[in-house]
C-alpha cells in the first residue's frame, strides 16, 4: 500500500476477491500483443504478493485429469490465463514476479511445467524436497536465517544473498519522483 501511495496512477492494487478479472484482462492484453511479435511493448508487472490468497489462480481440478476431450467452446478459467500470462507474457513485456509462503502453495497454482517458465526464482531456507523441486538442488536447506538463494534456470546457478527489507522513505520518495516525472509528493 506504501508503494502504491508513492507511485500513484502507476499502480493499481487489487484484493484477491478481484483478481479474476485483473488476470483475465492481464491475459487478454498478453494475446493482444502476441499478434505483433516484432513490436516492442512497454513493460508491464504483475506483482501477486501471498499467491495462496488467490483462490482464483488456483489449479482447478479439470486440470488434474487425464482426459483428452477438448475443452467444449468453453473459455479458459483464470488459473489457465494465470500460466499463459507465465508462460507467454515476458516474450511481450508482460513479467511476473510472486511470493508465497512455502513450495506446496505455490504448487496450487502454478504446475511443475509452468514453474519451468519461471527464470528466476528465489529460496529461503526449506526442505531438501522442496528445495530440489524448486531450484534444482538441495542447497536451500543449508542456508540460515536472513539468507536466501537466487536461481537463474536460464544458466543453471545459484547466489547466495541477503534479503531486503521494506522500502525506507527514501526510497519511496525516489520512487514518487520516477514515477510522477520528476514531481516527489510527500504523504
Amino acid at each position: 500500500a506504501e508503494v502504491a501511495a508513492a507511485v500513484g496512477d502507476a499502480i493499481g492494487v487489487v484484493p484477491p476477491r478481484n483478481a479474476a478479472h485483473a488476470i483475465n484482462a492481464l491475459a487478454d492484453e498478453v494475446a493482444r500483443r502476441g499478434q505483433s511479435p516484432d513490436e516492442r511493448f512497454s513493460s508491464l508487472y504483475l506483482v501477486i504478493y501471498d499467491v495462496a490468497q488467490f483462490r482464483d489462480l488456483r489449479i482447478t481440478e479439470d486440470d488434474y485429469s487425464f482426459s483428452f476431450s477438448a475443452s467444449n467452446g468453453k473459455t479458459p478459467g483464470v488459473d489457465k490465463r494465470f500460466r499463459e500470462i507465465l508462460k507467454e507474457g515476458p516474450v511481450v513485456g508482460v513479467h511476473v514476479l510472486l511470493w508465497c509462503e512455502s513450495y506446496n502453495s505455490l504448487t496450487r497454482s502454478v504446475d511443475r511445467l509452468t514453474l519451468r517458465e519461471i527464470e528466476y526464482r528465489v529460496g529461503m531456507q526449506m526442505s531438501a524436497a522442496d528445495s530440489t523441486s524448486l531450484i534444482d538442488s538441495p542447497a536451500a536447506t543449508l542456508i540460515g536465517e536472513h539468507r536466501a538463494l537466487l536461481y537463474r534456470d536460464d544458466l543453471g546457478t545459484q547466489t547466495k544473498f541477503r534479503p531486503y527489507g521494506r522500502p525506507t522513505e527514501q526510497w519511496l520518495a525516489w520512487a514518487a519522483t520516477h514515477f510522477h516525472g520528476g514531481v516527489a509528493t510527500k504523504s
